[in-house]
């Protein structure tokens, strides 16, 4: 019963509290950066690592990152290991597909719970104007 009760906490309880978190955050001013940029690479990364836990046999760890870039900031996460749906966690999620040269808007925050990565809460296409600053940083 108690690993039941702590498997319980962890899978219900986690997504609950960072829905709550991220939510409070957003509706406080200041709480989330809003930039407005180029989409200058879209990227898609698979590595693997050898897993050396298990001695016996040559195992490997397949890891699957996958982001953007707008500028200088770095937009970056792992499928399925995001503490809720209450950010952007998969491009597969994504109604448009993000390619280099878009313009977009991403609102975002510095993820203590995630070591201070960048976690895209909302991303909007936005009309490409070649009068728009690359990177600009609107609000913190």
């Amino acid at each position: 019963p108690l690993v039941i009760a702590v498997i319980g906490l962890f899978a219900g309880g986690v997504p609950i509290w960072d829905k709550m978190r991220v939510r409070k955050l957003a509706a406080s001013p200041g709480g989330l950066t809003t930039t407005r940029g180029i989409i200058t690479q879209v990227w898609h990364i698979v590595s693997k690592n050898r897993d050396m836990t298990n001695k016996t046999s040559i195992t490997y760890k397949t890891a699957i990152d996958e982001g953007f870039d707008v500028g200088t900031e770095r937009f970056a996460w792992r499928p399925g290991s995001c503490l809720s749906n209450a950010s952007l966690c998969d491009f597969s999620q994504g109604r448009e597909r993000l390619v280099e040269g878009m313009a977009v808007e991403v609102r975002w925050f510095e993820d203590p719970a995630m070591e201070n990565a960048h976690r895209v809460v909302q991303l909007r296409s936005l009309p490409y104007t070649m009068t728009e600053p690359v990177n600009q940083e609107v609000a913190r």
